[in-house]
């Protein structure tokens, strides 16, 4: 639903592949991670945000740990999935990227200095949130 669905929609209509994994076996999930991400040189994480509540579920707990055990560098979008953005500390596990880049703002957790060992380098991107309305808060 919602800014999901919409680039559901975008990308179903750009002809790109796209691969269900919801009701595989989390064994299955980890096989077609490692499937796609053979030929990657660069992954990106956009699987949780920041509205994630308590430790991921399957299949992102496979996903997750799928992609850290994998040699390649990831890019998280906003959080890396698993990370608690207000803590800065893993919901049991989380993904480890090379780079964050993170919309509007910091976040809180990413101030803690453990929190670098999931966010790797932080950059904040505008997305036309004028955040001087939410330093007056």
């Amino acid at each position: 639903k919602g800014d999901a669905w919409c680039n559901l929609m975008i990308i179903e209509h750009m002809g790109l592949p796209i691969t269900h994994v919801k009701s595989e076996a989390p064994k299955n999930i980890a096989d077609l991670i490692k499937q796609h991400a053979a030929s990657a040189k660069l992954l990106v994480d956009a699987m949780l945000g920041t509205g994630a509540a308590g430790p991921p579920r399957e299949p992102f707990r496979t996903a997750i740990e799928t992609i850290n055990a994998l040699d390649k560098p990831v890019i998280a979008l906003d959080i890396p999935s698993g990370l608690d953005c207000d803590t800065g500390k893993p919901l049991e596990v989380a993904i480890r990227a090379k780079q964050t880049v993170t919309f509007a703002a910091m976040k809180k957790g990413f101030l803690e200095p453990t929190a670098t060992e999931y966010t790797g380098k932080i950059t904040v991107a505008s997305i036309g949130i004028d955040t001087r309305l939410l330093l007056q808060k």
